[in-house]
C-alpha cells in the first residue's frame, strides 16, 4: 500500500509492505535531507533473480509524518528506485492489533491511545519491482543478507502445465544470450538510421549544446534518457516508410490460444523523427520467415524461429518486460486472449479516477482517452455529444447534462464488452438502425460484436427522412468497415423495410445518387429485421430520443366586445348597421355577420376609436410589423380591419415614427447644394492643402503635404512623418522644405519661394538708428511700389509687353476657372436638392457609428441608429451649414452641413444626450413611478415585477421588471411596500416615490419583453 508522507517537511512517497522484514530509506532521500548514518556490519540484498547487492549502515529514529501522526523507526539505507521509503515488518510489529485492508488500501490501529486510520494513495504509480519477502538471515562473508523477490504487477494470468512450462524455460535458457546486457554498440545492420534534412538548413555553430536531454522515470523505476529533438524534427524530412497500425494487428489473431511479448532494449534515441520508421524497417527485414499459429506446439516453434532471429541479428531483448506463453496479453492499451480483444483494466481505473474536467482542455483529454475504445461502447458519438460541443469556442460550460454524461461514460468503460476477433473466412453482418437524433451500427459475426459505431446528426441531417437516415446509417457503415467488406460477401440487416429494394428502385433526389454510387464495388444482401428483433443498432440510435409535440395555434381578438360597442356608439356606423339589418344587400362591400359590421370581409371599426393607435402601433412598431414602410405596413393592417381614413393615419403614423425617423436611410437626393469657393485675385493669395498619407516608408517619411495655389494650380510637396499635428504642420509651411520631391539636394523651399520678399520687406523698413530705410541710404532715393501693372508707367517696351502678356494670362485664367467652376456646380446640384430650416425647427442629426468614435462606440455597428436626435437649430452658418443645440457635454462640434440633417415630424420626445459609450442599441433611462405589481412563474420559479414607467416616456411604454434587479440597479428608488411586494398582492399608487438621484449611474438596459408566466397579481395605473 503506498501513500505519501513528510520528513522534516519534505514530501516523500511511502510504501507499507508486510513482506519487509525491516524499514529501508532510498540513498537518494539519505543525501537529499543529510541525514547522518550509523555505521554497521555490511549487509547484502539477495534478489530473486539471483543478484547480490552490498549495502551497510543505518539511520536511527528517524521521525516520518504519515497523516496527523509522526512516528520514528530505524531505516537501512538502500536503492529503492519506486519509492521513497518502505515501511516493513519491523514497524508493523510494534503497532499490535490492527485491521488491513489491501484491497481497499487502508489500515487501521491504535496509536499513543487512539485509533488511528491510514489510507492508500491510488493515484500513486505502482512499480514492476516491490520489496517482497525481505528475510534477514545469516551468512559468513556477510555480516546480514537480506533477500528480496522480484515480482511483476501485473494481472495477467499464465495457465501452462508442467511439461509445457518446462519447454519454454528450456528455450529461454537456450537463447540467453537475447536477453544478456551488451555494452558495445550494436553491429552495422541493412538499415541504418540517416536524417534527412531539408536544403539549406546546415549552419556553423560554436554553441556546447545541440539538443536539450530529459530523462523521463519509467514504469520500473528507472529512467529513460530522452533529448529534445524538436528542432531538428522541425526541418527533417518525414519517413513514409509504413507502420502498422493497432486495429489490423488485432484482427489477424483470430484463433490465437498463447501469445508472448518481446521488448527490445533501446538503440536509438527516444523522440527523433523517423525512429519509428526505421525500426519498423529493420523488424520487417528480419521476421519476413514469421508465421502466426495457434495450439502451443505451434507457438512454441514460433517462439523458437523469433528467438533464433533476434540472436542472428544481435538484437537486445528486456527479459523484465518480455511475456512467454501467455494466454492473454496486455497491447498498447487492449487486452488480448482466446476470447476476443478488451480494454485494458489500468485503463479503465485511470477513466474512473478522473476528476471532474474543468478547463476545455481536460475535457479533451478525457475523450481522447475514452474515444481510443469508442468501438467497445455503443453509441459513444451520441453519448458524448454534450462533452464535445463543451470544445467549441467560448462555449464552456459545465451544467448537470455534461455531468451526467461524464458519468455515463465511466460507467459504461467498466461494462464494455469483449470483442469477438474477426474470422475473415466467415461471412460478417452488419446491423444498422437511424433514429430522430442519431445513427448507430454494429459488425457482427455469428452474432458476436466485433465493432461498434454509431454518429450524432447534425442540424442539416436532421431534417432528412427517415429512408434517407437509414440510407446515410447503411453508407457510413460500409464506408467505415470498408477493409472488412470489400472482395466480400456480407449481410446488411435493417428495419426499413423499402430498402430492400434499394438497388432495384428508381433514385430521385441528388444526395440518393451520391449514396448510391458510393456502394458500387460492394457485394451484399439487404435483409429486413424489425426494430423489435434489430436491437443492438436501434439501442445504438435511440438513447437520447426526443420527444415530438404537436400544436396548432391560431390568433384570436381579445376584446371584441370593446371594439363592438365602439362600433355602435358611432353614429354613422350605427346608422349603416341599422340599415343592413333591414337590408342586407343595400350596401355594396358591407355585410353584417353575428352583430359584426364588415367591409369586404375586414372588420369596421370607427376612424376617432381609441383603438386606432393601438392597432397602428401594433402593425407597425412590434415584432409583427417589424417598423416596416408605409405600403406594407398599410398592406398588414388593410388585410385585417378597416375604417375610413385608413390610408392618411397610416401614412401619417409611419411618416411620424420616431424610430422609423432614427433607424432607416434616406431615399432621397442629399440635401445642400454645392458652394464653390470664389476664384482668388492674385498669385499665392488663396491656396488649398491636403496629405499623401499611408505612403512607403522613404528616410523616416511616410507623408506628403500638398500646397496648391488656387489661381494657377501650381502646387509645392512637402515631406513629414508621423506623429504630426496643426501646429508642425504651420511651423513646416512657414520655414519651407524642399520644394519638389524628384529634387532632394536643391535649395530649400524658403529660398526658393520668400526670400527675395524677405529682403524686400527688411530693405524698405524704416529703421530708427538710420532714421530712414536702407534702400534710400544706398540709392539716395525712396523705394519704389509694388503695385499693379498700369500700362505706360515703364519705358521699356519688352518690359511692358511681357507685364501685359502676364495680366492677360491671368486674366484668361480666372475666366476659365470660372467657366468650371459653373460646370462642376451644375453637374453636382443635379443630384442635390436644395433644403433649408429655420431658427428653432427641430432636426434628426445623422452620425454614422462605423465612421466616427466621437459620440458613441457599440458592439453591433451596422444596427445603430443613423439618426440621433431630435435637436433644436439655433442659427443658420452660411449657405449650407446649421447650428444645433446638443445636448451638454457632447464631444462633436455643433455645427453640421445640412445633408447631415433631417427635418423632425410629429410629436418630439424630449431630446436623448449622446452617450460616451454604448453596449447596444437601446437607450438608456431612469424609473419615474411604479404602476403595479405582480408574481409571475418563471423557469418553475415565482419572480415578484414591477410595471414601471420611464422618465421621458408616456404610460403606454411601462414594462415589467424584476423586482429584485430594480432593487439592485437602482436602490434610492422606491418600489413601495416591500412586504406588500413579497406577498404578491395589488400595489396601492406609488407614482409618488421617495427621493430619487437624479444622475443614478444606468447599469442596464431595460427595454419591452414578453415572459411566459402565470399572472398572480395585477396593478392599476396610479393617480399620482
Amino acid at each position: 500500500m503506498k501513500l505519501f508522507g513528510s520528513i522534516d517537511g519534505t514530501p516523500i512517497r511511502l510504501l507499507v509492505d508486510s513482506g519487509a522484514s525491516h524499514n529501508f530509506i532510498s540513498h537518494t532521500l539519505v543525501r537529499k535531507l543529510g541525514l547522518s548514518i550509523d555505521d554497521t556490519t555490511e549487509f547484502g540484498v539477495h534478489l530473486g533473480d539471483g543478484h547480490r547487492v552490498l549495502s551497510r549502515g543505518l539511520c536511527k529514529e528517524l521521525k516520518v509524518q504519515i497523516g496527523d501522526i509522526q512516528i520514528a523507526v530505524d531505516c537501512y539505507p538502500f536503492d529503492l528506485g519506486g519509492v521513497d521509503l518502505i515501511l516493513g515488518v519491523a514497524w508493523l510489529e510494534k503497532l499490535g492489533k490492527m485491521r488491513v485492508e489491501w484491497r481497499k488500501m487502508y489500515m487501521k490501529f491504535t496509536h499513543n491511545g487512539r485509533e488511528v486510520t491510514i489510507q492508500g494513495d491510488p493515484t500513486l504509480t505502482r512499480t514492476q519491482v516491490s520489496l517482497k519477502s525481505l528475510l534477514k538471515i545469516s551468512d559468513v562473508e556477510y555480516g546480514k543478507v537480506v533477500w528480496m523477490q522480484h515480482i511483476e504487477d501485473t494481472s495477467l494470468v499464465v495457465h501452462l502445465s508442467p511439461q509445457q512450462q518446462a519447454q519454454l524455460d528450456t528455450l529461454l535458457a537456450q537463447f540467453g544470450r537475447v536477453f544478456d546486457d551488451h555494452h558495445s554498440l550494436p553491429p552495422v545492420r541493412p538499415t541504418d538510421h540517416a536524417i534527412v534534412i531539408k536544403p539549406g538548413v546546415i549552419q556553423p555553430s560554436c554553441s556546447p549544446f545541440s539538443s536539450p536531454v530529459i530523462l523521463v522515470r519509467k514504469k520500473d523505476g528507472s529512467w529513460r534518457f530522452c533529448i529534445d529533438y524538436r528542432a531538428l524534427n522541425a526541418v527533417t524530412i518525414p519517413d513514409k516508410y509504413p507502420t502498422p497500425v493497432i486495429d489490423e494487428l488485432l484482427d489477424e489473431l483470430n484463433g490465437a490460444q498463447f501469445f508472448s511479448k518481446v521488448d527490445l532494449r533501446s538503440v536509438m534515441p527516444f523522440g527523433l523523427m523517423n525512429a519509428p520508421s526505421t525500426f519498423q524497417a529493420t523488424m520487417n527485414d528480419a521476421f519476413r520467415p514469421f508465421l502466426r499459429r495457434r495450439t502451443w506446439e505451434d507457438h512454441l516453434q514460433q517462439l523458437t524461429t523469433v528467438l533464433y532471429t533476434l540472436a542472428h541479428h544481435r538484437f537486445v531483448a528486456n527479459q523484465g518486460k518480455c511475456y512467454f506463453g501467455q494466454q492473454s496479453v496486455e497491447y498498447l492499451g487492449y487486452v488480448i486472449s482466446e476470447e476476443g480483444v478488451a480494454i485494458d483494466p489500468k485503463k479503465v481505473s485511470s477513466v474512473l479516477q478522473w476528476p471532474t474536467p474543468s478547463t476545455p482542455k481536460a475535457v479533451r483529454g478525457f475523450l481522447g482517452l475514452t474515444g481510443y475504445y469508442r468501438k467497445f461502447i455503443r453509441d459513444y458519438g451520441k453519448i458524448a455529444r454534450p462533452l464535445t460541443d463543451l470544445l467549441k469556442k467560448d462555449n464552456f460550460v459545465w451544467g448537470p447534462e455534461a455531468a451526467q454524461v461524464f458519468d455515463i461514460l465511466k460507467k459504461v468503460m467498466t461494462t464494455a464488452p469483449v470483442l469477438a476477433l474477426p474470422d475473415f473466412a466467415k461471412e460478417f453482418t452488419i446491423e444498422c438502425d437511424a433514429s430522430g437524433r442519431g445513427l448507430g451500427v454494429v459488425l457482427m459475426q455469428e452474432s458476436r460484436p466485433i465493432a461498434f459505431f454509431s454518429k450524432a446528426l447534425g442540424e442539416r441531417a436532421l431534417t432528412k427522412s427517415t429512408y434517407e437516415k437509414e440510407l446515410m446509417a447503411l453508407v457510413l457503415a460500409i464506408q467505415h468497415w470498408r477493409p472488412y467488406l470489400l472482395g466480400r460477401r456480407f449481410k446488411v440487416l435493417t428495419d426499413q423495410k423499402s430498402l430492400r429494394f434499394l438497388l432495384h428502385q428508381r433514385i430521385t433526389t441528388p444526395d440518393q445518387q451520391n449514396w448510391l454510387a458510393k456502394l458500387l464495388g460492394y457485394d451484399f444482401d439487404i435483409v429486413y429485421k424489425p426494430g423489435t428483433q434489430n436491437r443492438a443498432a436501434d439501442a445504438l440510435s435511440r438513447i437520447h430520443e426526443d420527444i415530438t409535440l404537436c400544436a396548432i395555434s391560431c390568433p384570436q381578438w381579445i376584446d371584441v366586445e370593446q371594439l363592438q360597442q365602439d362600433v355602435y356608439d358611432d353614429p354613422a356606423l350605427a346608422a349603416l348597421i341599422q340599415q343592413l339589418s333591414v337590408a342586407p344587400d343595400s350596401r355594396q362591400c358591407y355585410r353584417l355577420v353575428h352583430g359584426q359590421l364588415l367591409y369586404k370581409n375586414r372588420l369596421v371599426i370607427p376612424a376617432r376609436s381609441r383603438w386606432v393607435p393601438l392597432l397602428l402601433s401594433e402593425f407597425h412598431a412590434t415584432p409583427i410589423g417589424g417598423h416596416s414602410g408605409a405600403y406594407r405596413t398599410y398592406r398588414r393592417l388593410a388585410a385585417n380591419v378597416y375604417w375610413r381614413g385608413k390610408n392618411r393615419d397610416i401614412y401619417r403614423f409611419v411618416a411620424e415614427c420616431d424610430i422609423c425617423q432614427r433607424q432607416k436611410y434616406q431615399a432621397t437626393s442629399p440635401a445642400g447644394l454645392l458652394q464653390p469657393l470664389p476664384v482668388p485675385e492674385r498669385v499665392w493669395e488663396d491656396i488649398s492643402m491636403d496629405f499623401i498619407t499611408g505612403l512607403p516608408r522613404s528616410r523616416g517619411h511616410d507623408t506628403i503635404h500638398v500646397v496648391v495655389d488656387r489661381l494657377t494650380k501650381y502646387a509645392h510637396f512637402l515631406l513629414i512623418k508621423h506623429p504630426y499635428s496643426a501646429r508642425t504642420v504651420a511651423e513646416l509651411f512657414c520655414k519651407g522644405s524642399r520644394p519638389s520631391p524628384w529634387h532632394p539636394t536643391t535649395t530649400k523651399f524658403m529660398g526658393y519661394l520668400w526670400l527675395h520678399w524677405a529682403k524686400y520687406w527688411y530693405n524698405t523698413t524704416f529703421h530708427v538708428s538710420a532714421n530712414s530705410t536702407p534702400f534710400q541710404l544706398v540709392y539716395g532715393r525712396p523705394p519704389p511700389a509694388l503695385l499693379h501693372f498700369v500700362p505706360g508707367e515703364t519705358i521699356v517696351e519688352a518690359v511692358a509687353q511681357e507685364l501685359v502678356d502676364r495680366d492677360e494670362i491671368l486674366r484668361q485664367l480666372k475666366h476659365n476657372l470660372h467657366r468650371a467652376q459653373n460646370r462642376m456646380t451644375k453637374f453636382a446640384n443635379a443630384h442635390r436638392k436644395d433644403l433649408s430650416f429655420q431658427e428653432g425647427e427641430w432636426v434628426y442629426l445623422k452620425l454614422r457609428p462605423h465612421r466616427q468614435q466621437s459620440v458613441s462606440r457599440r458592439v453591433n455597428q451596422k444596427l445603430a441608429a443613423r439618426f440621433y436626435g431630435p435637436f433644436k437649430v439655433l442659427q443658420r452658418v452660411g449657405a449650407v451649414a446649421y447650428k444645433l443645440e446638443l445636448p451638454p457635454g457632447s464631444r462633436v462640434h455643433p455645427i453640421f452641413h445640412a445633408s447631415l440633417l433631417k427635418r423632425a415630424i410629429g410629436a418630439r420626445q424630449p431630446q436623448i444626450a449622446l452617450p460616451d459609450s454604448l453596449a447596444d442599441e437601446a437607450v438608456l433611462f431612469e424609473p419615474a413611478a411604479v404602476l403595479a405589481i405582480r408574481t409571475v412563474m418563471n423557469d418553475q420559479q415565482q419572480v415578484n415585477q414591477v410595471l414601471v414607467q420611464w422618465k421621458g416616456k408616456p404610460v403606454d411604454e411601462a414594462t415589467w421588471e424584476d423586482t429584485e434587479q430594480m432593487q439592485h440597479q437602482f436602490p434610492t428608488f422606491s418600489l413601495g411596500d416591500k412586504a406588500n411586494l413579497e406577498k404578491g398582492g395589488i400595489v396601492r399608487d406609488t407614482s409618488v416615490g421617495g427621493p430619487q438621484k437624479t444622475n443614478q449611474p444606468i447599469l442596464r438596459v431595460y427595454s419591452r419583453r414578453h415572459k411566459k408566466g402565470i399572472e398572480r397579481g395585477s396593478g392599476v395605473e396610479g393617480d399620482g
